[in-house]
């Protein structure tokens, strides 16, 4: 009985220390990459905007075409992806299309150096994604990051 006692305080004394964690945490999405393809040049349809990969010899740029379930109400940041690879190597989005194919062309939105336009979900549905990175030209593997939040918000005095 005492045992029964013990582990049952440890662990809602555990649960009561994960909570705000639980209450704090974006709701996870699943996301799916459906392919990938190497690319040099992509041009925005309705900007005329063009991206150009200048270090041929150095980088190459790859768009992930990722699918995912959104909820209504959630946004989403295209810069807050980023690709792994090479153990501790990163590299951020640097564009990104809504579109259910690997697209080249279309209404392509490319950061550059700034926070990406975000895109609001506003019903339930099922998105495709393109998402433009770069990297080494002898990369062959990587792994789709996303950034999250790990604390509850805290007010600044």
């Amino acid at each position: 009985m005492k045992i029964e006692r013990v582990l049952f305080s440890t662990l809602f004394l555990l649960w009561l220390c994960l909570l705000p964690f639980k209450l704090f945490a974006q709701e996870s999405v699943k996301f799916e990459i459906l392919s990938s393809r190497a690319v040099s040049e992509i041009t925005s349809s309705t900007t005329d905007e063009v991206w150009k990969l200048t270090e041929t010899s150095e980088r190459k740029g790859i768009i992930l075409l990722v699918k995912a379930d959104v909820k209504a109400g959630m946004i989403i940041y295209p810069t807050d992806f980023y690709l792994s690879y090479g153990g501790s190597d990163r590299t951020k989005c640097e564009g990104n299309l809504l579109s259910s194919s690997i697209e080249t062309k279309g209404d392509w939105s490319f950061t550059e150096g700034r926070m990406s336009r975000e895109i609001k979900m506003t019903q339930d549905r099922t998105i495709h994604l393109n998402l433009l990175f770069t990297v080494p030209v002898d990369v062959k593997q990587v792994s789709l990051m996303l950034l999250q939040p790990i604390a509850r918000p805290v007010t600044i005095k």
